[in-house]
Formats: structure tokens, sequence, C-alpha cells
């Protein structure tokens, strides 16, 4: 009985007990700031509602991995929350900004019903672009990968 029910747990982990409404979109049309590198990883791109990212970001446990130098910092954490969300739910238009002009990575979100919006792996944190720290989203010397 034991088993089953930590089996049950780790299930919840794994499996999103939802789903969202998944609507293809031509990331073209959104401007980023500067002249970023784009490297496009698929032909066709899908995206949700700002509400349902949300939703995703609460259920979806990547802010809670420990970060580790070198083996699992900010790009690791930006690719990890990129992956999760095209296997989980279908939503590959989430970028992975390695943005060598302020040392960080982080992730860029293009919701359907909204402008895109900074999102930090690390903390859950969804950020507007023209409201970033540029300090650390400094977006002047980047590549998205797509």
């Amino acid at each position: 009985m034991e088993l089953k029910s930590q089996l049950e747990k780790l299930y919840r982990l794994y499996v999103p007990p939802f789903r969202v409404n998944r609507v293809k979109i031509n990331p073209n049309i959104y401007f980023l700031p500067g002249k970023p590198t784009w490297l496009r990883l698929d032909g066709e791109y899908f995206s949700c509602s700002l509400s349902d990212f949300r939703r995703i970001v609460d259920w979806d446990w990547t802010d809670t991995k420990r970060y580790v130098r070198d083996t699992f910092d900010c790009d690791k954490f930006s690719m990890y929350f990129k992956s999760r969300l095209a296997l989980d739910f279908g939503v590959n238009a989430v970028a992975v900004v390695l943005d060598y002009s302020s040392g960080h990575s982080y992730n860029v979100i293009f919701p359907v019903d909204d402008t895109p919006k900074i999102f930090e792996p690390q903390t859950d944190e969804v950020i507007e672009i023209k409201d970033r720290d540029r300090r650390l989203y400094s977006m002047a010397n980047y590549t998205v990968l797509l």
C-alpha cells in the first residue's frame, strides 16, 4: 500500500493533471530588443495563453531544482523548462535566451494573448521585457534558441 501511495505522488509530479489550449503561432511577429541571433529548432510553433503559462508554472517544479555551478546552472534551468513544456504540454514557443551581455540564461515565453515575457525558471518570475533588470536581462548581445 505504501509503495502504491509513493508511486501516485511521483506520477503527479511528472504527469500534468490538466491540459492547456495549444495554439499554433508565428513567433516572427514578436519583437525582442536589439538584434538577437535566432536559432530555430522547429518548423512550427505552439503556444498557449498567459493564464495557461501561469498554471503550468504553478505545477512545474523546475524552480525547486538545486543550482550547481557549471553542472545545473542558469542555461540548464532554461533548457529544462523549455523541454518540459514541449514534452508535457506540446508548447514549444518557449525560447532559451543565451544573454552574453549579462552572462545569464533565461526563457522568453510567447503567450497567444499577450506580448512576449521574460520567464526566470529559477524563481518562476514572469517579467515584462520593458521592465527588466538590465543587469540580469541585458538583451544587448544574445542568442535566442526557439
